[in-house]
């Protein structure tokens, strides 16, 4: 038996240099097959048509809730919250494959304000603003432990730290050997230990948290 236990933790230690080398060459996951990259469509709140239905009754007073699930199915879920003050219209759409939620802001015209998206609850991906034409004001990119707004902050910033925030999870994820994705409880980056992915694990605080160095891929 203690030999069994041996091989075992010596194939998953194996297992988890394989990938931790892997994941400091290739970033192919960091984007989650293209989940960041708006519609088009969706630069209107009219890419919702339930939602508009719902917004329209809200601004007649009909006492609706604030926040609504509109549309569901085994890949995502479409929530509507409506801010009755500012009139701003929020679409959340979490995406269940990736555990992702993208928000999308829309102003009193239904035209997009900006775009962003959180993991457990770090903010990834890209946050992104627009004027009142539908242009880009401002971009910034999250998915690395220090987000950046130009190109050339970028490859510095993939260059000495290559692990990103699906990389680290995923990393934690087999140090630990849990299977289940619904066990994750939160991600964080460091503000002390700033090359760090904080990763906790189970339901309920206090949780089993680990360090994902963002250099190398690490854990501890």
């Amino acid at each position: 038996m203690t030999v069994l236990v041996w091989m075992v933790g010596c194939s998953t230690h194996k297992e988890l240099n394989q990938l931790r080398r892997q994941y400091v060459k290739n970033d192919d996951i960091c984007d989650c097959n293209g989940l960041f990259n708006l519609r088009e469509k969706y630069k209107t709140l009219d890419a919702f048509p339930k939602a508009v239905e719902l917004v329209d009754s809200m601004r007649k007073g009909y006492g609706l809730k604030k926040l609504m699930v509109f549309y569901e199915d085994s890949l995502v879920r479409k929530t509507l919250r409506y801010n009755t003050p500012t009139s701003l219209a929020y679409i959340y759409i979490y995406h269940k494959p990736f555990h992702v939620l993208q928000i999308l802001s829309y102003e009193y015209n239904f035209q997009l304000e900006y775009r962003s998206y959180e993991f457990e609850p770090v903010g990834i991906g890209q946050f992104v603003r627009y004027d009142t034409l539908g242009n880009v004001q401002k971009k910034i990119y999250k998915n690395y432990i220090k987000p950046y707004e130009t190109e050339k902050e970028g490859r510095k910033i993939k260059r000495k730290y290559p692990i990103c925030w699906r990389e680290a999870y995923l990393l934690a994820k087999k140090f630990t050997g849990i299977k289940d994705d619904k066990e994750v409880y939160r991600l964080s980056r460091g503000t002390i230990k700033k090359q760090y992915w904080y990763v906790a694990f189970g339901n309920n605080p206090p949780n089993d948290i680990y360090m994902v160095n963002a250099k190398n891929g690490k854990v501890k």
